[in-house]
């Protein structure tokens, strides 16, 4: 068994369901591995837990997406997922030191 392919896999599953909610099940299924065996092989490769690495992709792409689309705060918190843009401010401000 490849993990690199392995790892690719997953990483496509998590861009085109990027706007969803994601689960370590979902994807190891989506890989055809065990969740354990999974979460292993995914944080080795990438140096990030699984849902750490989810929560990072969701924030670039939201910050691009509002400079790029000039969408609103509180549209594109609720778009990936956040409650309220307080919690999506919040969440900025612990990734990237600033809001």
């Amino acid at each position: 068994m490849d993990y690199f392919v392995i790892v690719n896999k997953a990483i496509e599953y998590i861009e085109k369901n990027i706007k969803e909610k994601i689960t370590l099940e979902g994807a190891a299924e989506a890989v055809a591995i065990s969740p354990f065996h999974f979460h292993r092989i995914f944080s080795a490769f990438t140096g990030f837990s699984f849902m750490e690495y989810i929560r990072k992709r969701k924030l670039y792409i939201a910050i691009n997406e509002l400079i790029k689309e000039k969408k609103s705060i509180l549209e594109t918190a609720v778009e990936f997922g956040y409650s309220t843009n307080e919690s999506f401010s919040r969440a900025i401000q612990k990734e990237f030191g600033y809001n």
